[in-house]
């Protein structure tokens, strides 16, 4: 959160609340911080922190991992859906995330968006049957998105669906299509965004190395000594007889000699060993990446490996590596080991395949052949397809068959292991193909509408190819005495000063490594993405927005067409509202400054003189000069400013009709559209529109409070050319 939204969050563990309580037992934990991150366990375990964040009230819950909260008619929630169903009661505001919506059922999936809207979804007998009606229109929707000409029955089924008859041209069928999303189910509440709907992943490979296993390896015992024998030889003896060791560095040298790799195994030692012998042995440049680290080691490291010319070769991570850190710059990974849970094993695979890799993935995976290990690569390879695709059902299947695995795993079943694997395998294929037919793709297109996607996409690249936010922040730290050194590959070290001629930036003592380019930002951990919604940047503007820094100027103007030695004045008034800021009610307005540009007789010349044209005439003054200026002008200035401001105001009337049109006209426009979509789809509350009614109402009001404030001033005192 802090990383890529600068948004400050507060961990919430056991030891940090009841640190709180230690220090004041009557304080709720919950209510010292605004933004908080906890297990659901901490509150499924401890059913006084339960209450305490029942009754702390949050404006908005976010779940992730909602599938594992299940639910049935005949039994009810587990403990965490019972938690959440609690919390969401008290929250106006509830976010469930989750990768595989229907993994444990439609019951629980039916309970989840029971979660969202308990009125709504009442019933799960009712819930399936309109699910069957909106297959239908979801089967019209795919036919309208498709190059197929429209037959007979499809213009029927239009018509019956949509209360008019369209014909089959491009617009007809856009219009028709969005006319579709709007009546269609859960599209309004449930957002489900596939790879195949997005498209653009380049794929990956599977890369196995089948290496002969010493004489003296486990091939009896536990299932934890026959995988992972190293985990329990601290002393690093493993590594003398462990072919993978061996296997590891000749890859380096070779293979992967120019490549940027990404090694992951199940612990920090093992990490620690392996990286200790490939720097010291094979002269290979390192960078480590485990729990065992600060969370600044760990961003200096990931910065170390993102480096392209002089960064390490390999990043060794332990399973920490294997969430939430992004390395898709690399297109190489390395499996010392293999995780015993396939949602882990993707989770680790997915630090590359995502969105911004650019190469296919190529997956290796080195395994002492006859052991534990080559059967837990088969079973994960032939019976689960995981290295080469997205398994959706994988997790499933393996809880499923997991004592039949296990059995396997521990010993050489032969024709047993092998028709489990086959098993399994047909299973898959079946569920998978259930899955492919089930797609709901009218809500896929809901939740990333290509059209739109598209503008936003153009928007960001054309504000990335023409932003002047970089010159001005440069500008402004080199004139504020803020020390900022620009470094080659991209990033700025920003630093405060003693010399600073500015107070209150959101900027800590330390400095921070920041970047203005959004391909830097993806892939150095380490770099702060300098936008106009980043603290500092807000900062900034916050002060040059309200306080006097930079709003007054005085200047020379060399003009030969007005008198000599007279002064024309340029003042710059905001229009200003007060409201909330959900209610956006500035992008109503139809300009929100005012320029008066006025001579010195107060003739106004605003529309006759643009700014742009005086700009090359215009010649700064010293600040002893400046203050002469004012103090020998001061009452023709002071003049001025008063016809300037009654000027702005008078122009306030016309701003305010204009701007109650503009809101609402957009208000009504929404108002109208669900009242008349309420009659075909049921998940649109009356509340709702109440809602949007009562922000209206409310905007309308406000608006009724335009002002004028001054924004920025500047005297210029005609001279000859």
């Amino acid at each position: 959160m802090r990383r890529r939204f600068n948004l400050e969050f507060s961990l919430f563990d056991l030891a940090r609340t009841a640190s709180i309580k230690e220090h004041d037992p009557d304080l709720n934990p919950f209510l010292t911080e605004q933004r908080i991150i906890a297990s659901v366990d901490l509150m499924v375990d401890h059913d006084d922190l339960r209450e305490q964040a029942i009754e702390a009230g949050f404006d908005l819950l976010v779940v992730d991992e909602a599938h594992h909260l299940m639910w049935s008619e005949e039994e009810g929630g587990n403990d965490r859906y019972d938690l959440v169903e609690e919390l969401a009661e008290k929250t106006p505001g509830v976010l469930l995330l989750t990768a595989t919506p229907e993994q444990l059922g439609v019951e629980s999936h039916f309970a989840r968006l029971r979660l969202l809207d308990p009125q709504r979804f009442s019933s799960l007998d009712r819930f399936l049957d309109e699910e069957e009606q909106y297959q239908h229109t979801a089967k019209i929707a795919e036919v309208l998105m498709s190059d197929l000409p429209l037959e007979a029955e499809h213009f029927t089924a239009i018509e019956s669906l949509l209360g008019h008859a369209i014909e089959d041209t491009p617009e007809q069928r856009f219009r028709a299509i969005h006319e579709l999303l709007d009546r269609h189910g859960t599209g309004r509440i449930l957002f489900r965004n596939t790879r195949e709907a997005i498209q653009g992943f380049p794929g990956r490979d599977c890369q196995p190395a089948p290496l002969p296993a010493p004489e003296n390896w486990s091939k009896d015992g536990k299932l934890r000594e026959q995988m992972w024998p190293e985990e329990s030889q601290l002393d690093g003896s493993w590594m003398e007889t462990d072919p993978r060791v061996m296997w590891l560095m000749e890859k380096l040298r070779t293979d992967l000699k120019h490549k940027k790799v990404l090694l992951i195994a199940r612990s920090g030692p093992v990490v620690e060993a392996l990286e200790n012998v490939l720097r010291l042995h094979a002269g290979i440049r390192t960078a480590m990446f485990h729990e065992g680290m600060s969370l600044l080691e760990r961003d200096q490291a990931a910065a170390y490996f993102a480096e392209e010319s002089y960064g390490a070769q390999i990043l060794l991570c332990s399973e920490i590596g294997s969430e939430g850190r992004n390395f898709q710059f690399a297109s190489d990974l390395i499996l010392f080991d293999l995780p015993a849970n396939p949602d882990v094993l993707e989770q680790r695979i997915g630090r590359l395949d995502r969105i911004g890799q650019e190469n296919r993935i190529q997956i290796h995976v080195p395994y002492l052949v006859g052991t534990a290990q080559e059967r837990m690569f088969r079973w994960y390879n032939e019976a689960l397809n995981i290295f080469s695709n997205i398994s959706p059902t994988a997790q499933t299947l393996q809880e499923n068959f997991i004592v039949a695995l296990k059995d396997c795993l521990l010993a050489d079943k032969g024709q047993e292991f092998e028709d489990l694997l086959e098993e399994v395998s047909v299973q898959r294929e079946a569920l998978e193909a259930e899955l492919q037919e089930g797609r709901d793709r009218l809500l896929e297109y809901n939740s990333c509408r290509p059209v739109v996607a598209l503008e936003i996409v153009n928007a960001l690249e054309d504000y990335d190819d023409n932003t002047t936010l970089p010159m001005f922040m440069k500008r402004f730290m080199a004139s504020t005495n803020i020390d900022f050194d620009e470094q080659s590959n991209g990033t700025v070290i920003i630093k405060p000063t003693d010399q600073m001629q500015v107070q209150g930036l959101t900027l800590d003592e330390e400095g921070m490594t920041a970047t203005f380019y959004r391909d830097q930002a993806q892939i150095r951990e380490d770099a702060q993405y300098l936008t106009l919604e980043h603290p500092f940047t807000e900062s900034v503007m916050e002060m040059i927005n309200t306080q006097g820094f930079g709003s007054t100027n005085v200047a020379v103007l060399k003009s030969a067409a007005l008198p000599q030695g007279s002064v024309l004045m340029e003042v710059w008034f905001k229009v200003d509202v007060v409201a909330p800021k959900a209610l956006n009610l500035p992008s109503s307005l139809p300009q929100q400054l005012i320029r008066v540009l006025l001579s010195e007789k107060g003739q106004d010349l605003s529309q006759k003189i643009a700014p742009e044209i005086l700009k090359p005439y215009l010649h700064h003054l010293d600040g002893n000069s400046c203050r002469q200026v004012v103090k020998a002008r001061r009452e023709v200035i002071e003049a001025r400013y008063q016809q300037a401001l009654e000027l702005a105001r008078s122009a306030l009337p016309n701003f305010k009709q204009q701007a109650k049109e503009v809101y609402s006209n957009k208000w009504q426009y929404e108002i109208d559209r669900l009242t008349y979509l309420k009659q075909f789809n049921p998940s649109i509350r009356e509340d709702e529109i109440a809602r949007l009614q009562k922000l209206q109402k409310e905007g309308l009001s406000l608006l009724e409070g335009l002002s004028v404030t001054p924004e920025a001033i500047q005297v210029m005192v005609v001279v000859k050319p």
